[in-house]
């Protein structure tokens, strides 16, 4: 197993690793279970995300397609070209 990503938040690391398990990959949260003790994920790294080698590369490119950037055009699509009111009359 190797560690794709750390996280510092348990909502988010429980978020990334349904991703990968929805995308068919095994993957799994270490040290979630001291995530509950406060400060302990920040003295430890955080939570790691980790999954089989062999499917790393393919983990990485799945949390990568969901990052805050990466939904950033959901939140903030580009505004619609402005058209000029008809004039009265």
């Amino acid at each position: 197993m190797t560690t794709v990503q750390n996280y510092f938040n348990i909502a988010e690391g429980q978020f990334a690793q349904s991703l990968l398990e929805a995308s068919g990959i095994d993957a799994i949260l270490l040290d979630e279970s001291s995530a509950w003790i406060v400060g302990m994920t920040f003295a430890s790294g955080g939570l790691r995300l980790q999954v089989p080698e062999e499917d790393e590369e393919r983990a990485m490119q799945i949390l990568a397609r969901h990052t805050p950037e990466a939904d950033a055009s959901v939140l903030d699509p580009e505004p619609e070209p402005e058209t000029e009111a008809p004039e009265p009359g």
